[in-house]
């Protein structure tokens, strides 16, 4: 598979449900991200992919101040499905990097649907963190969202809307963390596996009309502010020390 095919993004193209309606167009969107360890530059973008209908998300994160080289990036990638009815983003294939210490670390991630597990081929200067690993799936009737796309994952399952309307509701999944192992290095408490059960909650709506969204994962809440346009416009990971703020 020629994934740089998968990193072009039409500008015009949408991801329809199976009920016709729009689900979530191409977007580029500029974060400010802050952890424990600083404050950062995040840039964005989603859409469908120019050659396939498959779902992409690809992150790139820069110093705040010199945003002249990269510190992360992430490509995650789904394809279009349905699970009991329920239309789902089904994980696919990603690839995530990261450098500490100037040093590069790399994983790949790949779906095998025949085996039902997830296939991790990583490369690092460290000898434990090289090499390939499989890991079955805990529960193939599930629907699994990896990390990068679970708000969009939430969307194009028809959860949001029918959550704002009821005011209520809770979506069950588990998480692929597409940055395993090296994002257990780096955030306390992940478990030492891709995989993280959860379930994603309508909160309530603030002040400010925006409302509110809970991941609720491995006894640590995260926090996903939706705007009236319907995209995240923040994101607190409170036990991380963790905000992500959409600007204008």
């Amino acid at each position: 598979m020629k994934l740089l095919l998968l990193f072009i993004l039409t500008s015009c193209s949408t991801l329809l449900g199976s009920r016709g309606k729009i689900i979530s167009s191409n977007d580029k969107s500029n974060f400010v991200l802050t952890d424990r360890s600083g404050k950062f530059f995040l840039k964005r973008e989603s859409g469908i992919s120019s050659k396939e209908k498959n779902f992409v998300v690809k992150k790139q994160i820069y110093d705040f101040i010199k945003r002249d080289k990269e510190l992360e990036k992430s490509i995650t990638i789904s394809e279009t499905g349905s699970l009991k009815g329920i239309p789902v983003l089904r994980p696919k294939v990603s690839q995530y990097t990261v450098w500490f210490e100037k040093k590069k670390y790399f994983v790949e991630s790949i779906f095998d649907v025949k085996s039902r597990s997830l296939k991790f081929k990583m490369n690092s200067p460290e000898s434990k963190w090289t090499g390939e690993k499989s890991f079955k799936l805990q529960d193939s009737k599930r629907i699994y969202c990896y990390f990068s796309q679970v708000y969009e994952c939430a969307k194009f399952s028809g959860f949001i809307s029918k959550a704002q309307k009821a005011g209520a509701g809770k979506m069950n999944m588990y998480i692929v963390w597409e940055g395993y192992p090296y994002i257990q290095e780096q955030y306390l408490n992940l478990p030492q596996e891709p995989f993280s059960r959860a379930t994603f909650e309508f909160d309530g709506v603030n002040k400010n009309g925006s409302k509110r969204f809970t991941l609720s994962l491995d006894n640590q809440n995260i926090f996903y502010m939706v705007n009236k346009e319907g995209q995240f416009s923040n994101i607190f990971w409170v036990s991380q020390g963790l905000s992500m703020t959409r600007q204008n």
